[in-house]
């Protein structure tokens, strides 16, 4: 995997450049508060270090493709991209760190997914699907860990799961023609009621997190 991806990285070398200023902001959203100290990172800060160590190794356009929001599906290094974030998460040894990576990730697409609705592109059926299928998974994992250490990845879920809540708005502006919107639209109240479900089906503490979370989220609005 990491020979293929060093040959892919070379032959689209000549794609990306970015400058310092931009590898230097990469590595202040990899590593925030490294700068500081380094010392005395909290799991959640240290969970991007093995992807920053991996982009140093593969060159500058492995730097790009990663961090830039402009690398969407249909673009020619986003192969890339998530190649790099599979090696990220299999040199991930930790349960907890290797979920906050996931999470990172998950986070990531539904970035994605507003970013390509808000350019008037159509959302794939199954991505949408696949999105949905790795939320559930992941709050499972997380329900499995001691609370302690499921807190912070609780946090984050309830952070993506309300975001996906939102895509609907998205859907709404994006111009797609009627078919396509009634499609997205049965797929989104769908997986909606899927994960309101699962979420509902927690024990009190943990489902509170997650419905103080929406809310804080829906306030700001």
């Amino acid at each position: 995997m990491e020979w293929l991806l060093k040959r892919k990285l070379t032959k689209l070398g000549h794609k990306a450049d970015p400058d310092k200023a931009f590898t230097d902001r990469l590595e202040l959203l990899l590593m925030p508060g490294a700068k500081a100290k380094g010392f005395g990172l909290p799991a959640w800060k240290l969970a991007a270090v093995p992807a920053l160590a991996l982009i140093l190794v593969v060159g500058t356009t492995g730097t790009y493709a990663y961090a830039s929001t402009d690398v969407l599906p249909g673009n020619p290094l986003y192969a890339v991209k998530k190649g790099l974030e599979k090696v990220e998460e299999k040199t991930t040894v930790k349960p907890q760190t290797k979920l906050l990576v996931q999470i990172k990730h998950l986070e990531r697409r539904l970035q994605e997914d507003k970013v390509l609705l808000n350019r008037n592109k159509k959302l794939p059926q199954a991505r949408l699907k696949d999105f949905q299928v790795q939320l559930r998974s992941l709050m499972d994992q997380a329900g499995k860990l001691p609370e302690k250490q499921r807190m912070t990845l609780d946090h984050q879920l309830a952070k993506i799961a309300s975001g996906y809540y939102t895509l609907q708005t998205d859907v709404t502006n994006a111009g797609l023609d009627a078919k396509e919107r009634l499609e997205v639209d049965r797929l989104l109240d769908s997986s909606d009621k899927d994960i309101e479900s699962r979420i509902n089906s927690m024990d009190a503490s943990r489902k509170s997190e997650f419905k103080a979370v929406e809310e804080r989220i829906r306030a700001k609005k």
